[in-house]
C-alpha cells in the first residue's frame, strides 16, 4: 500500500509540475491570430463536464475501492482499480490544463486561458492520494 501511495504521489507531482510548465510555455507562446470565441466556450463546457467527471470518479470509483481496501488491504485487484481511478482523475485534470495551452496557441490571451490552468491545477490538488484508512 505504501509503495502504491508513493507511486501515486510521484505521478501527481509530475503532473502538477507539467501544468506549471504549460503556464510557462503559454506565457512565452507566440500568438499570431485572434481566437474564435466559440472555441473557448466549447472547451469551457467540455472542461466543466470533465470536472464533474472527476468528482463522479472520486465519489464512485475511489470511495468504493477505499472502502474495500480498508477491510482488505492486500486485495491486488482492488488496489489496481484504486490506483487507476486516481490516475484517471488526474489525467482529466491535466486535460483541462492542456485545453488552456491549446487555447493560448489558438490566439486567446493569457487572461482568458488562465482559468483552465487554475482549474486543472486546483482540482488535482483537491484530490491527493491518501491511505484508505484516512478516508474513513
Amino acid at each position: 500500500m505504501d509503495t502504491s501511495i508513493r507511486q501515486l504521489r510521484i505521478i501527481q507531482s509530475a503532473l502538477l509540475i507539467s501544468i506549471v510548465l504549460y503556464v510557462f510555455v503559454a506565457l512565452h507562446a507566440p500568438v499570431r491570430s485572434h481566437g474564435i470565441p466559440l472555441m473557448i466556450l466549447c472547451l469551457a463546457l467540455l472542461s466543466g463536464a470533465m470536472a464533474i467527471a472527476v468528482f463522479v470518479i472520486r465519489t464512485k470509483m475511489v470511495a468504493k475501492c477505499e472502502g474495500l481496501l480498508a477491510t482488505q488491504p492486500d486485495d491486488k485487484l482492488v488496489l489496481s482499480k484504486w490506483r487507476s481511478a486516481y490516475v484517471l482523475m488526474w489525467a482529466l485534470c491535466e486535460a483541462i490544463a492542456m485545453y488552456g495551452l491549446t487555447l493560448r496557441y489558438l490566439g486567446f490571451t493569457m487572461t482568458q486561458v488562465a482559468p483552465f490552468f487554475a482549474a486543472g491545477f486546483l482540482l488535482m490538488l483537491v484530490f491527493p492520494a491518501r491511505r484508505p484508512e484516512m478516508a474513513r
